[in-house]
């Protein structure tokens, strides 16, 4: 599946596979929370215990620590990961976006908090605002030239009507 954003100049083509949890590296600036639930990476540890299904990790690939090597970068999963560690899994089924290079840490925050709204641990308050912040830096209020409407916008942000967010910035 490829999709392009207009707005970012991201074009991302997704695929899934399966990859070692020793090659995904988290980086905090992109998580789209403020802080990790411990009681739901215990949950989420429990459930894949029980053989619970679950949406795959979202990452980005980037090149690795050696010359050919390649690493993923987590956009959206963080909870789902830690899980995973604490139980001793070796691999994990991810859902690879194809971003540049030099995306933005906020395009790439974007990127995973989009993923995050559809499913998981509701994001706070705070985590809905930083998410805000990233989608304004990121770019995605506009569509070229123009500004989007604050129905679009909301449409897009999933967590908030048309009204409220526009005391964010």
């Amino acid at each position: 599946m490829e999709t392009t954003n207009p707005t970012s100049n991201i074009s991302t083509k997704d695929k899934i596979q399966e990859v070692s949890l020793s090659d995904i590296r988290m980086d905090a600036v992109i998580q789209s929370r403020d802080e990790m639930s411990p009681q739901q990476v215990k949950n989420y540890g429990t459930a894949y215990k029980n053989g619970a299904a679950f949406p795959p990790l979202v990452v980005t690939q980037r090149p690795g620590d050696f010359p050919g090597s390649t690493s993923y970068l987590l956009l959206d999963g963080f909870h789902r990961y830690q899980a995973l560690l604490n139980i001793g899994r070796q691999y994990v089924e991810v859902k690879v976006i194809e971003t540049p290079l030099d995306a933005t840490s906020h395009q790439l925050r974007w990127l995973g908090g989009r993923e995050n709204l559809k499913n998981g641990l509701p994001l706070k308050t705070k985590d809905k605002r930083e998410l805000f912040k990233s989608y304004i830096k990121a770019g995605q209020h506009r569509n070229g030239h123009r500004f989007k409407s604050s129905r679009e916008i909301a449409s897009e942000l999933m967590f908030c009507t048309h009204q409220p967010y526009r005391d964010w910035e």
